[in-house]
């Protein structure tokens, strides 16, 4: 076990490295109990590899400009009205399996152990939903942005309060719990950190930052002043930590694609999100 520490005050502000999954601390994290947890390399590398592949040849496979610029497959709520949402959720449903072509599916592995634990208590984990239809399963992503942060500092409860996505079940989310960031690394050179800084912005702080509906993005200057987590994110990897929690994605280097003209970003993660919306009940979305 590794722990990454930086600072002690009432409570560790922690994430802590395993060599194995343990679908207990994952629960902890969903409690508010831990800030996060990395289980190091559990994914094997061919795995990786052939998820990799079948990523960049996707014909459904595009590109998300502006807030958050990446290679995308798959649908995310953030911005949108929720018809549109939830179509493309159905639309990339049976499309997204596609990456797992003749190797187990690591979604699906992981998802199954974690709703077996999750019974022993009598909770479920499901899709979120709204109007009778389900949120996407995960979306895959491979960050473009080449400045500072390919992924800008930002939190994740902002976008669980927008007025246009009333009726969406992350709505009903209660304002302390923990937003589960749940991610797999299938590809990752030099760079590509997870940093983490110790502020989750009130509502107040999101009003004077224009955060309010969107929680991104803070500026690093405003974030000098709190602690922080730097993570080393390698292939294979799966982590997972509370989303309140303002961060970002550092910087990193590109791969060159043999026998193309291309360079493509290192930094691949399956994601999702997820929560407690009561004692009972954890919902996911994209």
């Amino acid at each position: 076990m590794i722990n990454e520490l930086i600072h002690k005050s009432d409570k560790e502000f922690l994430v802590e490295s395993f060599d194995e999954i343990d679908f207990n601390k994952i629960v902890e994290v969903l409690d508010g109990k831990r800030l996060g947890v990395i289980f190091k390399r559990v994914i094997p590398q061919s795995t990786c590899q052939t998820i990799s592949n079948e990523f960049w040849d996707h014909p459904e496979l595009y590109v998300r400009e502006s807030d958050a610029p990446a290679h995308y497959l798959g649908s995310f709520h953030f911005g949108k009205e929720l018809d549109e949402y939830m179509s493309e959720c159905s639309r990339f449903r049976d499309k997204l399996d596609t990456i797992f072509r003749g190797i187990e599916d690591p979604v699906n592995s992981l998802m199954f152990g974690l709703k077996t634990l999750l019974s022993n208590d009598g909770r479920v984990i499901r899709s979120a939903t709204w109007n009778g239809m389900s949120a996407g399963k995960f979306v895959m992503r491979a960050w473009l942005n080449q400045e500072e942060y390919s992924l800008a500092p930002h939190e994740d409860f902002a976008q669980c309060r927008v007025e246009k996505q009333r009726g969406f079940e992350i709505q009903d989310i209660p304002n302390d719990s923990a937003i589960g960031a749940f991610n797999i690394c299938i590809n990752n050179s030099k760079g590509g950190n997870l940093k983490i800084w110790d502020y989750i912005p009130s509502d107040e702080d999101r009003v004077y930052f224009g955060t309010t509906e969107t929680g991104s993005p803070y500026p690093p200057e405003a974030l000098l002043d709190f602690p922080n987590l730097s993570i080393n994110i390698e292939a294979g990897d799966v982590y997972i930590f509370d989303g309140r929690y303002v961060h970002a994605v550092t910087n990193h280097s590109q791969v060159y694609v043999a026998g193309e003209n291309l360079m493509q970003p290192a930094r691949t993660t399956i994601s999702f999100l997820l929560s407690n919306i009561d004692s009972k009940t954890t919902i996911t979305w994209t």
